[in-house]
């Protein structure tokens, strides 16, 4: 049977796909033109969506799973902290540094955002979905794309 959650396996799928989008621009720069152009929106853009959705999870995902397994959201929390922080950083040196760092730091932010992803796809959502029931589910996933400013919808379906 289909459950709410399964549609997050494709948003993460999506999120790797960027990232490794990213990734390559901006590798590409390094070794090429040195045009962080680019990988300077995208990035902007996809740090964006990973907020909104590491926001969803923060305020939705992890306290359901508290309640049905305690303390295993713990290492996933810290991981969004660590990802705010990496982004943040990543925006700041894109747009002001050498194409070589930026591609260094778009490398280390694609294997940890690919680790934490696939630990979230195999274990936390497996969990999730077995011990919480269609409507828990519905409103977690209705939560987290309300947490989408509507203005905002049109670019990020895209």
């Amino acid at each position: 049977m289909v459950m709410p959650l399964d549609v997050i396996v494709p948003f993460h799928r999506a999120f790797r796909n960027d990232m490794q989008i990213i990734d390559d621009a901006a590798y590409k720069a390094a070794a090429e033109d040195g045009d962080l152009a680019p990988v300077v929106e995208r990035l902007r853009f996809f740090s964006e969506v990973l907020k909104w959705h590491a926001d969803g999870e923060d305020r939705l995902v992890f306290p359901a799973m508290d309640k049905v397994a305690p303390l295993v959201a713990q290492g996933y929390l810290h991981d969004h902290h660590e990802f705010d922080t990496m982004t943040e950083g990543l925006a700041k040196i894109t747009a002001a540094s050498s194409a070589l760092v930026a591609a260094r730091e778009t490398a280390a932010l694609t294997a940890v955002l690919r680790i934490h992803l696939d630990k979230e796809d195999e274990y936390l959502y497996p969990i999730l979905k077995e011990r919480t029931s269609f409507e828990e589910q519905s409103a977690i996933v209705g939560g987290m794309a309300a947490g989408v400013p509507p203005e905002r919808n049109p670019e990020f379906i895209r």
